[in-house]
């Protein structure tokens, strides 16, 4: 059996509003470092999105950039032909 523990600090700065809390997780075997990581940032993740640090969650908000950042290569690539070229490839044969 084996025990991972989870401390969070909530309140950032204020530290009048502050609540820690810890809690043990048990595990039935043993959980190798690099699932025992993967926990970890998973939690953060949650945590960073619960406390409204970032307005999505992680997997979504990674969905988004890629989308919007495809969607501005487009426009780039659309951008980067003049009208000139456009006529050409339109009459070209």
């Amino acid at each position: 059996e084996e025990t991972m523990a989870v401390m969070a600090n909530f309140g950032g700065k204020n530290k009048l509003k502050t609540k820690q809390f810890s809690h043990d997780i048990f595990f039935d075997g043993a959980l190798l470092s690099n699932t025992r990581a993967s926990l970890v940032v998973e939690l953060i993740k949650y945590f960073l999105y619960e406390r409204q640090q970032i307005p999505l969650p992680v997997d979504e908000l990674r969905e988004k950039i890629a989308q919007e950042e495809e969607h501005s290569n487009l426009r780039v690539i659309n951008n980067d032909f003049t009208d000139q070229d456009v006529f050409h490839l339109k009459h070209k044969s």
